[in-house]
């Protein structure tokens, strides 16, 4: 039985649980990361833009909350747009975290 206070938010327990079970049976996968393929960015916490490791996919998972915020409109995704947008929300995000640091909040 799960208890009902059990909460979590992603899919990485389950990710896991698929690889240990796929592994279990001899199959293979290919670790996407190790190839450049995707590439954990971690938000305020990184020296260098996004546009700097040029990933084909991009796992942000410091900003779960700002992406399912954003909304999802019926335009074509335009990844220089969202990058735009991205940036404009760190540099916004920076800010209001060194006014808080500041202030001691």
């Amino acid at each position: 039985m799960i208890d009902n206070n059990f909460f979590h938010i992603g899919d990485e327990m389950l990710t896991s649980l698929a690889f240990a079970r796929m592994k279990n049976r001899g199959l293979e996968y290919l670790d996407a990361g190790m190839y450049r393929f995707i590439h954990r960015y971690w938000g305020m916490h990184e020296r260098q833009p996004i546009q700097h490791f040029n990933p084909v996919l991009a796992h942000l998972p410091a900003d779960k909350v700002w992406i399912a915020e954003s909304g999802i409109d019926n335009k074509p995704f335009v990844p220089s747009e969202f990058i735009a947008r991205y940036n404009r929300h760190l540099r916004l995000f920076r800010f209001l975290n060194k006014i808080r640091n500041a202030i001691k909040i």
